[in-house]
This record gives C-alpha cells, sequence and structure tokens, in this order.
C-alpha cells in the first residue's frame, strides 16, 4: 500500500514557544501559555484518544488568531499552511482539500468555525482520532504530527466561559450546564457578566457534544492599551530596520509617541490588522515625502507630532 510519509515538527521547539512566540503575537500571554503546555502532549504522541489535536482559537475578530496559527507553521514547520473556509468545505470535498498536497503540510488552517456544518465537525473528529485519510486512488495520507487549528470568531470578552468550562471535568457536560445559566437567566435586564456568559453559552452550544469533547479551546483576548502601544513599537521598529537597510538613514521618535498616537488618533479598540493598515495610511506618505527630499548628508528622520498634534517628519 502506498503510503505517504508525515511531516516532522521538532517538539524542542516547544520548551520556548511562549517565549519566542510572544515577540511576534503581542497581547496573548494567556493563549501561548496555553499551547506550550498543551501541544507537547500531541506532538509527542501522549494523547491516547486522538492523533492530531483539535485546536480552536476563538475570540474576536483582529486580535491575533489566524497570525498566531501562521507564526506556529514558521516556528514549528519546514513546509506550508492549508488555510479552508469551513463555510466552503463539505464531507465530499474534505479529503481532496486534505491529501491533496499532505505531504507538505504543517498547519491546516480551518477558518470560520461558526459556519461549519454538525456532520463536517464529525468527519473531523474521525480524522483527529485515526490521524489519517485514503483518497480515491488507495493512496494513504498519514497526518500525524500536524496541527489543526479552527478559527473561531465570536464575541466580545471571553474568559467567562473559559473559567467556566475549566472547571468542568467532563467536557461534554459543559454545554449542558452552560445551557442552564441561559435557562435560568431573569428576564429582567442580567447583570452584565451573566449577560456575556449568556451569550457565549449560546454560541459554546450550538457545537456538537463529541466536538467539545475533544477540542482544545483557546482563548484570545481584545487587546488592551498596552498590547497596542506594544504593536506601534513593534511596527516602528521594524520600519526602523527596513529604513536603515535600504536608506542608510536611522528613524528617531519620541518614546512617548506610541502612547500618544493611541490617545490622539484614537486608535484604541482596534484591532492589530487595523492597527497596521492605521499606521501605514499616517506614517508612509510622511516617511515618502521626506526620503524623496532628503539631501545627501542627511542621516536621520523624525518622526513626531506637531504643534496642531498631528503626525509630522522632517529630517535631521
Amino acid at each position: 500500500m502506498n503510503i505517504d510519509k508525515p511531516v516532522e515538527a521538532d517538539p524542542k521547539k516547544l520548551i520556548a514557544l511562549a517565549k519566542n512566540l510572544s515577540q511576534e503575537i503581542v497581547g496573548q500571554e494567556t493563549a501561548l501559555s496555553l499551547l506550550a503546555e498543551r501541544l507537547p502532549i500531541y506532538l509527542m504522541h501522549l494523547n491516547q484518544k486522538l492523533e492530531l489535536p483539535l485546536l480552536v482559537f476563538y475570540g474576536s475578530k483582529g486580535v491575533g488568531k489566524t497570525t498566531t496559527a501562521t507564526a506556529l507553521q514558521q516556528y514549528l514547520y519546514t513546509r506550508s499552511l492549508l488555510s479552508l473556509d469551513l463555510t466552503q468545505l463539505t464531507e465530499a470535498n474534505l479529503v481532496e482539500a486534505f491529501t491533496k498536497e499532505s505531504a507538505q503540510l504543517g498547519v491546516i488552517l480551518l477558518l470560520n468555525l461558526e459556519n461549519a456544518q454538525p456532520t463536517l465537525l464529525h468527519k473531523l473528529i474521525e480524522l483527529a482520532q485515526q490521524g489519517e485519510l485514503i483518497d480515491k486512488h488507495g493512496k494513504v495520507h498519514r497526518l500525524h504530527d500536524r496541527l489543526l487549528i479552527f478559527i473561531w470568531n465570536i464575541e466580545p470578552q471571553l474568559k467567562p466561559l473559559m473559567s467556566i468550562a475549566q472547571t468542568i471535568g467532563a467536557k461534554t457536560e459543559a454545554v449542558s450546564l452552560l445551557q442552564l445559566v441561559v435557562n435560568d437567566m431573569p428576564e429582567a435586564e442580567p447583570e452584565p457578566e451573566l449577560a456575556l456568559t449568556a451569550k457565549l453559552t449560546a454560541d459554546f452550544s450550538k457545537l456538537p457534544a463529541e466536538f467539545v469533547q475533544y477540542a482544545e479551546f483557546i482563548p484570545f483576548e481584545k487587546l488592551t492599551s498596552a498590547s497596542l502601544e506594544q504593536l506601534i513599537k513593534t511596527y516602528l521598529s521594524k520600519l526602523a530596520l527596513q529604513i536603515r537597510t535600504r536608506q542608510g538613514m536611522e528613524l528617531n521618535y519620541n518614546g512617548r509617541l506610541p502612547e500618544e498616537l493611541i490617545e490622539i488618533f484614537s486608535l484604541e479598540g482596534f484591532s492589530a490588522g487595523q492597527l497596521y493598515s492605521k499606521l501605514d495610511e499616517l506614517v508612509l506618505p510622511l516617511i515618502s515625502k521626506v526620503l524623496l527630499q532628503a539631501p545627501e548628508e542627511a542621516q536621520r528622520i523624525k518622526l513626531y507630532l506637531n504643534n496642531f498634534n498631528k503626525l509630522d517628519s522632517d529630517l535631521t
């Protein structure tokens, strides 16, 4: 029988996973800590029920779920990431989608868990249990050592769901117990935390109980002001390196600039993607204009807020 050889990840890299990925994934310490704790169980083949982990990255859009999956792919594997939309994926095309380039896969990213059909999720549970698929030609594709990562976009903050689920030993009981929270809610306006838990419970209870039992739920929180400030610093550091490498000039800015940008341009509440887009919009036209006008003796570009609290730049 023709058997496809799996890609091997390097489990030893998991020792420093949280530390290394935190340099790229800002404000998601809880998620990275849980991944560092749970992934070795699967990559060292210690789980007796599943050959592949069912990892559910859940949280608001734009908080770093897909970025983290991509970072895991680059950190653990030398091969590619396969991204599939569960809105379009069916049982009929599942095998073909997973086996087309199976030897080259590390992370299999499954988008929009909220739109997945229950029958498809049951099929994916079977895949996680068996760790292999057989294509229409009879070829066995072993997917051991891959990561199945689901992206679940739900609102808003997620700690109440996580804390309740973690206090229950059997995950199959979690759905029914959480559903009681909804059923017992008073008709009058509920306490904010209770209403929040109820909203999450409604989302949670839509998933098949068997899927909840086997899945590892990894929470991604909304970005705080401190996280946004760190993202801005990272953005400016990368831009400075690019200018130094390509233009031979230094980029300088006041240490309080990241904090001031958040306040003045109302960046609080932005997702990471929105933040980077806004920074490109604010910063790049200024930098490119200054570079075009720069005399040969210029050595530094200064980025600052002018007297009108508008972002500006000039040469020093």
